[in-house]
Formats: C-alpha cells, sequence, structure tokens
C-alpha cells in the first residue's frame, strides 16, 4: 500500500505539477503573463490614440485648405463677373475652379484669359494641364 502511495504521489507530481513549489513558479508565470497582457494593450490603446489623433488633425488642415480655396473661388468668380476682360482675375478663377474639381468651369475662364491676352504664359500653361489630365 506504502509503494502504491509513492507511485501515485509521484505520477501527480510528474504530470500535474501540483507541487508547492510547481505552483509558486505557476502563480509568477501567470503574473508575468497577465502583466505583458497588460502593457501590451495599454501600449496597443496609446498608438491607437496617437495615429488617430495624427489623422484628425490631419483631416482638419485638409478641411481648413478646402474652406480657404472655396473662398478663394467664391472671390474670384466675384471678380471675374465684375471685370470678364481681366485675365489674371480669369487664370486666378480658373485655378480655385480646377483646385474644386470644376475643369470645365476652368477651361472656360482660361479659354477667356487666352483671348483676352494670348501671350499669357501661365493661362497656356494651366490650359496644358488640364487638357492633359482628360
Amino acid at each position: 500500500m506504502k509503494k502504491v502511495k509513492e507511485k501515485i504521489k509521484k505520477v501527480n507530481n510528474h504530470f500535474f505539477m501540483f507541487g508547492k513549489k510547481n505552483i509558486q513558479q505557476f502563480s509568477a508565470y501567470f503574473t508575468h503573463i497577465i502583466w505583458l497582457f497588460i502593457i501590451f494593450t495599454f501600449s496597443s490603446f496609446i498608438i491607437f490614440l496617437i495615429f488617430f489623433l495624427l489623422a484628425t488633425k490631419s483631416y482638419e488642415r485638409s478641411l481648413e485648405r478646402s474652406r480657404a480655396e472655396i473662398k478663394e473661388y467664391y472671390y474670384w468668380s466675384q471678380v471675374v463677373k465684375k471685370h470678364p476682360k481681366f485675365p489674371a482675375a480669369l487664370i486666378q478663377a480658373a485655378r480655385y475652379s480646377l483646385a474644386l474639381g470644376y475643369k470645365e468651369e476652368a477651361l472656360s475662364y482660361l479659354e477667356k484669359a487666352i483671348a483676352e491676352d494670348p501671350k499669357s504664359q501661365k493661362a497656356h500653361e494651366l490650359r496644358r494641364i488640364i487638357l492633359e489630365e482628360r
């Protein structure tokens, strides 16, 4: 009976490792795993937060640029309405029309600018760029 109990104890210690020392080692190992998980989770959250803030700032900057372009577009289109034969205003109106994606309107402004000043290199260059994108 004594031999059987010793064999059972050996088997339990060998396969299940539930000795006092092994439980302490397992507990320490498990604690390390928990801390690593916490550090990983916290680090991931911080990295996500940084990327989120950078993306938000980038979006805000692009929104500010868009607002500025819309204001400039409106301003130059009003100048063109008042002074339809002023080539510099037509070119500026064309630039901001193009910036907002109004290619046909930009071409129209450039055609008028070229009609008023056929030697305008800026108008010819911008017109060429628009026609190449088509």
